[in-house]
């Protein structure tokens, strides 16, 4: 068998990351007039209030504000189709976008516990005055919105597994979450009005949307500095690729390596396989287009390579004398 280059298969083409950022970025608009609207409202609460909670949904609405900023960013040079030198897509600046969200979320976690903290330090004091129903009327609009906003993403996210489209669906779930506490704490507030237990609800739901934030910005991050730092996937890749492997295993006389990563929404899988030199160049062939199928079909994201080898000489003489025997 000569030994040739390693056959690429690939499921659907190269991905630059482009339909994530085109799907991301067409609800920029939409949002950027609702984070205006949500943190005008919610800049007026805190303004008209002393509510800790209030400061940390305000957060909220910053943060989302800057994730646009960053999502029409790679929007528009997907959609300009500028590689700026990236060969292998934009895979990479996906994962790095999701991770800039999880640092967005972090930094505003920091900001909510500082003031919780200092608030608790400085004596309970009730949360009052006309920013209360302000903030009802801005949280209840801000339902409506990010609930709209996040059956999108989360629909799209069903069949587009980018880091941007994933880190949206975590941030809108934060959002929401904190929504529906800040409506609680706020409605609290006006209930036990003048009574001891009225002090505490505005720290609680503080530390609340904080403990929100830590787990989701920790969701989020694993998963970023994962793909930025070519993890392997998970078993819903290896799986199907273990499977195709055990269905040819007649066909390759030895295997290598086994490499997989993901790059935004793409996914890479690189397999070795050893062969001895009596198989011909036709079915080293037929085998890379038959092991690619098979795999893509359970993983349509995957890109699949398959690097031949030529079997070792030691190994070529355990696998005589095996026959032999």
């Amino acid at each position: 068998m000569g030994r040739g280059d390693g056959g690429r298969c690939r499921g659907g083409g190269r991905s630059t990351g482009a339909g994530s950022e085109r799907a991301a970025g067409a609800d920029s608009t939409a949002r950027s007039i609702g984070c205006r609207a949500q943190s005008a409202g919610g800049l007026t609460a805190v303004l008209l209030s002393n509510s800790v909670s209030l400061v940390a949904d305000l957060l909220l609405s910053l943060l989302d504000f800057a994730t646009v900023l960053v999502v029409w960013w790679v929007a528009r040079l997907a959609v300009q189709d500028r590689s700026l030198g990236l060969e292998y897509g934009f895979g990479k600046v996906e994962s790095l976008t999701g991770a800039a969200v999880g640092i967005f979320m972090l930094i505003s976690l920091g900001i909510v516990v500082a003031l919780a903290l200092a608030r608790s330090q400085s004596g309970m004091t009730q949360i009052e005055g006309p920013g209360i129903a302000i903030g009802l009327a801005a949280n209840g609009l801000s339902c409506v919105i990010n609930s709209w906003l996040l059956l999108r993403y989360w629909r799209q996210a069903r069949s587009d597994q980018s880091p941007v489209v994933r880190s949206q669906v975590a941030l809108f779930v934060d959002k929401l979450t904190s929504n529906v506490v800040m409506i609680v704490a706020l409605a609290g507030s006006i209930i036990f009005a003048g009574q001891p237990l009225g002090a505490y609800i505005d720290p609680i739901a503080s530390l609340l949307i904080a403990a929100s934030m830590g787990y989701w910005s920790y969701l989020i991050m694993q998963r970023a500095l994962g793909e930025l730092l070519d993890a392997a996937c998970g078993e819903d890749v290896q799986m199907p690729v273990t499977q195709a492997l055990a269905r040819h295993f007649d066909d390759y006389d030895g295997l290598g390596a086994l490499r997989t990563r993901r790059a935004g929404s793409q996914i890479f899988v690189e397999v070795e396989l050893a062969f001895t030199p009596e198989r011909t160049v036709a079915e080293v062939h037929r085998l890379q287009q038959s092991l690619s199928a098979m795999i893509t079909q359970s993983v349509p994201a995957a890109e699949v390579v398959v690097l031949p080898r030529l079997l070792s000489e030691a190994n070529q003489q355990i696998q005589r004398a095996a026959k032999a025997s």
